[in-house]
């Protein structure tokens, strides 16, 4: 377990203790209902109400001590006053960080970040690799993340990085400083304050500016469209589909060409080649395009941090999608691909492909299609353009939900669908109806927002 010097997170964090002299600290947490025994509480000030109103409840759940903005001197609890508590706790984390002599890696990107992530941990070895957990991604839970390593049973750790305001991304990457940088893709997210895909790109491109020295950047060769990531100074990687142009614009990247191939059997066979070395080919379940291209990432970092294929290949048997991700449920009635923890328009039509590809040709089909938000000043056309790209035969029907809901409709007529095949609601509930009534292959995704997969988890 690790144990955090009191002295040293006054000197890291320029402040000082006040109040009982303060022991070793086992973690941290912000939140009495998770805190453990042994960690210190970090007193965040929210809108409603401010951290430092539960430091009774911390202290009565075990708390050593607390990081804190104003000193409360009637508690009997050493108490680290700073000047900011969110930031006192990202150059803890920082420090920590730099400290840890494993590999750090940090993955971004607009989506499948948390799958890459899951098999990234997967391939290098779940008992000795350290992972983000659940979506504790952001300026709050990166920190929290990072000061839970362990040395040594963690030999390397892969920290996920989300972002959907401007100056997130410069926050996590300073923290993180990783020695690997990888980015799954650049797409439409978050547009509203993030601003155009160029800036989304742009904020991608500084986890990857901030690998250390020597460190490596792995990254798709589509993102070489944007001017973020063709500035980018190797060494590095870059994952090219087969047919693209390999060439790659910067000295010290080198190419790694990948191919998909399906197979009968509902797998895939992944074949990875480059240069003067020799080929490798995996086996994997069934996943979405753009998922079989980050596990290309995947799997070729895994290749380059020594993991043998005959390791490699022995853990892909054991990969399922992560939750709600292209997760496949079965009722007597239905058969449900569900992808709704969250949605943009590349990740919506990369799932219509999926889904099109496993569900049984002779069944109806039913989407169930939440909004995408975020979008921005073009959400209007971002949905309907999402529309045109999902052609419903005559046996089909899609119920769509959310502000941009009509756009969505008229794309799918656009693309030829009846209008009595579409019925656009104003509530989950008369979603859920329509759910529990169909037979045949169901199709879930939609924003976070939307809480689609209430409908397969009513309590969720």
């Amino acid at each position: 377990m690790a144990q955090f010097i009191p002295q040293r997170l006054a000197l890291w964090t320029k402040g000082n203790w006040q109040g009982p002299r303060p022991g070793a600290i086992s973690g941290f947490a912000n939140d009495t209902r998770t805190l453990k025994m042994g960690e210190c509480f970090v007193a965040l000030q929210m809108n409603e109400r401010s951290g430092d109103d539960y430091l009774q409840e911390a202290k009565a759940m075990g708390a050593s001590a607390a990081i804190v903005q104003y000193y409360q001197g009637m508690m009997n609890l050493p108490q680290l006053v700073v000047g900011d508590s969110l930031v006192a706790l990202q150059a803890i984390a920082r420090e920590y960080r730099l400290a840890f002599p494993g590999t750090v890696i940090g993955v971004t990107g607009s989506c499948g970040k948390t799958s890459t992530k899951d098999l990234l941990h997967l391939l290098l070895g779940e008992n000795e690799t350290f992972k983000t957990r659940d979506n504790l991604n952001n300026c709050l839970g990166l920190p929290l993340m990072l000061t839970q390593l362990q040395v040594p049973q963690h030999g390397a750790a892969i920290l996920e990085a989300g972002i959907n305001e401007p100056h997130e991304m410069a926050i996590l990457a300073s923290v993180l400083q990783p020695d690997i940088g990888l980015v799954t893709m650049v797409a439409p997210v978050h547009l509203e304050k993030l601003g155009s895909v160029e800036d989304v790109a742009r904020q991608k491109g500084l986890l990857l500016k901030a690998v250390r020295p020597g460190g490596l950047k792995v990254f798709p060769a589509e993102v070489l469209r944007y001017e973020a990531f063709r500035e980018l100074e190797g060494p590095g990687i870059v994952l090219v589909k087969q047919g693209q142009s390999a060439a790659v614009i910067k000295p010290g990247f080198r190419s790694v060409v990948f191919e998909v191939e399906k197979r009968l059997d509902n797998q895939l066979a992944l074949h990875l080649k480059e240069a003067g070395k020799p080929d490798h080919s995996f086996t994997l379940n069934y996943v979405s395009a753009g998922m079989a291209q980050n596990a290309a990432l995947a799997l070729t970092l895994a290749m380059e941090m020594g993991v043998p294929d005959s390791d490699l290949q022995e853990r892909l048997q054991a990969w399922q999608p992560s939750d709600l991700r292209g997760q496949i449920f079965e009722h007597a009635k239905q058969w449900v691909y569900a992808d709704c923890y969250n949605a943009n328009p590349v990740a919506m039509v990369d799932a219509f492909s999926a889904f099109d590809a496993q569900a049984a040709k002779g069944l109806p089909r039913l989407y169930l299609l939440g909004g995408m938000t975020e979008l921005g000043p073009e959400a209007a056309r971002y949905h309907y353009e999402t529309g045109l790209a999902l052609k419903l035969r005559p046996m089909d029907r899609a119920c769509l939900i959310g502000s941009y809901a009509m756009e969505f409709r008229e794309g799918l007529v656009a693309a030829g669908a009846m209008h009595g095949q579409i019925e656009v609601m104003e509530a989950l509930e008369e979603m859920r109806v329509v759910f529990e009534a169909f037979e045949g292959a169901v199709f879930l995704k939609g924003s976070k927002g939307f809480k689609l997969w209430t409908l397969l988890r009513p309590t969720a």
